[in-house]
């Protein structure tokens, strides 16, 4: 960890005086661009971890110190694995691969939701459901269910039926929306999860590696790595910090539908030894 970072650390959570010292010692530092990144992810609050208690032992190398009992996470490693979650995400994009968002904690879902949204991903924003990656099939028959009681009210089908009737079918759709709404467009298995607060979604976790998906997840500090094909250490309940990484992965997505969309305009190049079938070269 750089002397500049430690110093950084040893400041944090105390008064006004330490952080004009903050100030001054990285405006003499000559890594102004990393600097710059961690300064921010500080002030948007991804640099707490969870209570040393509840440390689990694989995240003690992405720790840098404690401090009044809370785990400080070294967030010159975040920004490495970070870097290497983004790229994993960008080449999954650019395959025209899926990517399912995962948020079930109240304070960042609706981040989330607006995300997979925006690029018309699948998403999970309520209690995920058991066996939604390892028995898809019969996911996928109840989704289709739901879409056909969509249609059905839609349509006025159901107006034959007593008031009592369709308000007991609006309340099943209703149910059927908090956990299908998201991926009601998922035609298969993603290609990738993406997850905030890996602990909070551990099911899903569990049925990612058994179906052989890549996860990317941000984790706090009570939260095995191991769990996770690309783990992002860092505070998993701060909205603020939640926001920060996912404009990074936002951006990501955009470049990798950018050179996917690239690289189907490029025409192929004829395969050497194939002659060509052009009338207007076989004379034809």
């Amino acid at each position: 960890m750089s002397a500049v970072l430690g110093i950084m650390y040893s400041k944090v959570n105390e008064n006004n005086e330490a952080e004009a010292v903050i100030e001054k010692r990285l405006a003499e530092t000559r890594d102004s661009a990393a600097v710059s990144q961690i300064r921010e992810m500080m002030q948007a609050g991804l640099v707490y971890g969870r209570k040393k208690s509840k440390t689990h032992p694989r995240m003690k190398k992405f720790i840098a110190m404690n401090r009044n009992g809370f785990e400080l996470i070294d967030l010159e490693k975040t920004i490495a694995l970070l870097d290497t979650a983004l790229a994993a995400m960008r080449d999954m994009v650019q395959k025209n691969g899926t990517i399912l968002f995962i948020d079930s904690y109240p304070t960042s879902k609706d981040l989330i939701k607006k995300l997979a949204e925006e690029f018309d991903f699948p998403y999970v924003t309520n209690r995920w459901l058991g066996g939604t990656l390892t028995n898809f099939k019969t996911i996928s028959e109840r989704i289709g269910i739901f879409r056909g009681m969509k249609e059905g009210r839609e349509s006025g089908e159901f107006n034959k039926y007593t008031k009592k009737e369709r308000l007991m079918i609006d309340r099943k759709l209703e149910r059927m929306d908090m956990l299908f709404g998201g991926i009601e467009g998922m035609k298969s298995l993603p290609g990738m999860l993406f997850v905030v607060n890996g602990r909070l979604n551990m099911t899903a976790l569990r049925e990612a590696r058994i179906c052989n998906i890549p996860v990317t997840a941000i984790i706090s500090t009570d939260t095995d790595p191991d769990t996770v094909t690309y783990p992002i250490p860092a505070n998993d309940s701060s909205r603020d910090g939640i926001q920060w990484v996912l404009e990074r992965v936002r951006l990501s997505i955009e470049e990798g539908r950018q050179k996917g969309a690239a690289s189907s305009d490029t025409p192929s190049s004829p395969q050497p030894g194939l002659k060509s079938t052009d009338s207007s070269v076989s004379g034809m």
